[in-house]
């Protein structure tokens, strides 16, 4: 009896974990925003792990440690209600966060287009460094993330991430 309440109980906390999380790497399309306007769709061969609340993109092939970009969300659930307003009007869900990027340092960068302490989103994600990189500058900033489902539906999003006066879009 014991045996079986012991596993009954791992079984349900394994299963609230799973709801917030994605096990696997996945691909993913891209968009940027810049100068207030936004891009074509594009493929890419990066991809993401991690959980709805804090994720990595990385290098296809790559270790995930080796990031080029870290978002952590500051996740507070919507209520039912709210949830189905929102989704019944099309409203953006809004979340508050953080975003972790590198630049190069411009002493030793290896690409022209890289010098400067500055993000490029008209080369992202092919101009950038990872975590593991040398001569690098790690930047963390605020962000604003919207999805287009709450974090708490599970199913395909799109996902707007706003930074620094610009933005990225991801479609899962």
């Amino acid at each position: 009896m014991k045996k079986l309440l012991v596993i009954t109980l791992l079984s349900i906390g394994f299963l609230s974990l799973s709801k917030s999380s994605y096990s696997q790497s996945v691909e993913f399309q891209y968009n940027t925003l810049i100068n207030g306007y936004w891009g074509e769709w594009k493929g890419t061969s990066y991809k993401l792990q991690g959980t709805w609340q804090e994720f990595v993109i990385f290098k296809e092939f790559d270790h995930p440690s080796n990031y080029i970009m870290k978002i952590t969300i500051s996740y507070l659930p919507y209520d039912k209600k709210e949830i189905k307003k929102k989704l019944k009007n099309k409203e953006w869900f809004v979340y508050t966060g953080i975003v972790e990027y590198f630049v190069c340092t411009g002493k030793n960068c290896k690409h022209a287009l890289c010098y400067g302490t500055q993000f490029d989103l008209q080369t992202w994600p092919v101009w950038t460094f990872g975590a593991t990189d040398n001569n690098i500058l790690k930047k963390v900033v605020p962000a604003t993330i919207k999805m287009n489902k709450p974090i708490e539906k599970k199913g395909s999003k799109t996902i707007n991430i706003f930074f620094d006066n610009q933005g990225i879009g991801i479609a899962l």
